[in-house]
């Protein structure tokens, strides 16, 4: 099995979490995060060494060595947010809610069959 590099956009609460969790996954590698707030970044990257740091999204989408981005960001950029990292031919798991409107979710799957990239929805029951 190939291994799947991963990058988290969006290192708040959960965006942590999600960067914690892929510490125990054989055949995935935390590769990459990217927040606007420096310090959250700085504070992921210090505690899993070997993983890069960005700071905007359109740089974090342009590196090719990352497969799968986690989409972490506040609810309403989970559609823009997950477009332009399908329109960059990365497969992406979105944080619930997907999106807030229809017309944005058929977006965001129409993306993902345009690019032929997989759309993940994380839909945990509590």
């Amino acid at each position: 099995m190939n291994e799947v590099k991963f990058a988290i956009l969006g290192c708040g609460k959960i965006g942590s979490r999600h960067a914690e969790k892929l510490q125990n996954v054989n055949g995935a590698k935390l590769v990459a995060v990217c927040d606007l707030v420096s310090d959250r970044v700085d504070a992921i990257v210090k505690k899993y060494q070997g993983v890069k740091a960005y700071y905007n999204a359109e740089d974090l989408v342009k590196d090719d060595s990352i497969d799968l981005i986690n989409i972490c960001t506040p609810s309403g950029l989970h559609p823009e947010h997950s477009i332009a990292a399908l329109n960059a031919k990365k497969h992406v798991l979105c944080e619930k809610p997907m999106a807030f409107t229809e017309k944005d979710a058929r977006a965001m799957i129409d993306a993902a069959y345009r690019n032929q990239k997989f759309l993940y929805v994380v839909k945990q029951n509590r």
